[in-house]
């Protein structure tokens, strides 16, 4: 049994012919194979050298050979580069030639075409920007119409509607509150040095004392609440017994802003006083009245209020004839009479605006029934959201009913729809709208246009 190398033996029968087929590459690789088995033999003695040796001797012919390779593709390289170079040059000077050239060329032709237009358009131009600026005129104007509308909007609906909604509940009292302040700072015409104090922060008094010039101190606590609790009574009580025992005050009204019914005392939609208390008095204003409503009842009540006091302190300090009597409740009837007549001007110049305001949306109606009729008949896609719903969908209704009628078609519950929208050719809003119509709103259903 031929007997191998320690070192060859510990592999495994695998790596064993790995090795042998290496070797066998090597041994073919450095020509061996060509040789006969005594050359070979020859060849593997220590007289022709070692293996070393046979390997550094190819392998620095095998290195020469590369050398001379290399330095033939190098010099070929250099050869190939110098006549790629020279054509490059050439062809970028051919290149540049004809780029002037097609520049040249397409220059002239843009001048000749831009001269033509230019003819051509002169005259439309003129006519176009003459539209354009009559357009633009006419779009202007209707903004600034459009925006006086909304201002005038705001204004009456600032003077007309009353806040209900406050983000929390101090601001809510402060709204009503804020209007007495507002009513003595604008000037009291019966009295110019009256003065109003806030005492909404100061325990156990109420929202605000009003000061007149004759020394009358008034307590007004204000509430804006839709329902008036007994809790707020007794908290209104406090308030003026302790400004009653400080001398604080001299009479206290509850003042309730969107409520007239004060409970357990009255329904007060007139001035009451307390059975009981007489320097004690109640008023409510109902929530429906506007704010200029609101306002003027209210500085009616304060003046119906200081006038009492000064009645009753003339009687007690000065001499009660019925002539001096008479001059004060002439001068009550003459305020009163005045502002009726300031209340009635102002509701004649409010009515003259509602109507032109009605009569102005009117037309704004009549125009969109007109521009609705031009979107169904031309079946243009527009967004549904600028669409008054009711208006537009009861046109299309009468659209889709007259078609039916024209085509002498049967309306049935299942396929009505289907048909509307494979033969009629709607637009695609339209095609929307349908899903909104039911077959019952064509039996009986009045043209709501």
């Amino acid at each position: 049994m031929r007997k191998f190398s320690p070192l060859f033996e510990q592999y495994t029968v695998d790596v064993q012919e790995i090795i042998v087929n290496i070797g066998l590459n090597v041994f073919n690789h450095i020509g061996m194979n060509k040789l006969s088995p005594e050359e070979t033999i020859l060849k593997y003695s220590e007289k022709e050298g070692t293996m070393n040796e046979i390997y550094d001797l190819q392998i620095e012919e095998i290195k020469q050979k590369m050398k001379e390779e290399n330095e033939t593709h190098r010099r070929e390289l250099l050869q190939v580069k110098e006549r790629c170079m020279k054509q490059e040059e050439t062809l970028k000077e051919k290149h540049e030639i004809y780029l002037e050239k097609l520049h040249n060329k397409i220059q002239k032709e843009q001048d000749n075409i831009n001269e033509k237009i230019n003819h051509q358009v002169l005259d439309k131009t003129n006519v176009i920007e003459e539209l354009y600026q009559e357009k633009s005129k006419h779009l202007e104007k209707e903004i600034s119409m459009l925006q006086q509308q909304m201002n005038t909007y705001q204004l009456l609906e600032m003077k007309l509607c009353d806040k209900t909604s406050f983000q929390n509940p101090t601001e809510q009292g402060d709204y009503a509150e804020k209007i007495l302040d507002d009513i003595v700072n604008e000037g009291l015409p019966y009295d110019d040095k009256a003065t109003i104090k806030d005492t909404s922060d100061n325990g156990g008094s109420g929202d605000r004392i009003i000061t007149f010039g004759n020394g009358f101190r008034l307590m007004i606590e204000a509430k804006n609440k839709d329902t008036i609790k007994k809790s707020d009574m007794d908290e209104f009580e406090a308030h003026y017994m302790k400004d009653f025992k400080e001398d604080k005050i001299d009479c206290a009204l509850f003042y309730s802003y969107r409520q007239p019914q004060i409970p357990s005392k009255c329904k007060a939609i007139v001035l009451k006083y307390d059975t009981q208390t007489p320097n004690v008095c109640y008023y409510g204003l109902y929530s429906e009245l506007t704010p200029i409503e609101k306002k003027e009842k209210i500085k009616q009540v304060i003046h119906e209020i200081y006038e009492t006091y000064s009645m009753r302190k003339n009687e007690t300090e000065i001499i009660t004839s019925h002539e001096h009597r008479n001059d004060i409740y002439n001068h009550y009837l003459e305020e009163l009479n005045n502002e009726k007549i300031f209340m009635e001007l102002k509701l004649k110049e409010t009515e003259k605006y509602l109507t032109e305001y009605s009569a102005r949306l009117h037309e704004i109606k009549q125009k969109l029934n007109r521009l609705y009729q031009e979107i169904q008949k031309h079946n243009i896609s527009v967004k549904k959201e600028l669409l008054d719903d009711k208006l537009y969908v009861s046109m299309l209704r009468e659209k889709v009913k007259g078609w039916f009628q024209e085509k002498n078609i049967e309306m049935k519950q299942q396929t009505w729809k289907k048909i509307v929208r494979n033969e009629m050719g709607l637009s695609e809003t339209d095609t929307k709208l349908i899903n909104t119509i039911k077959i019952s709103d064509f039996i009986n259903k009045p043209n709501d246009i």
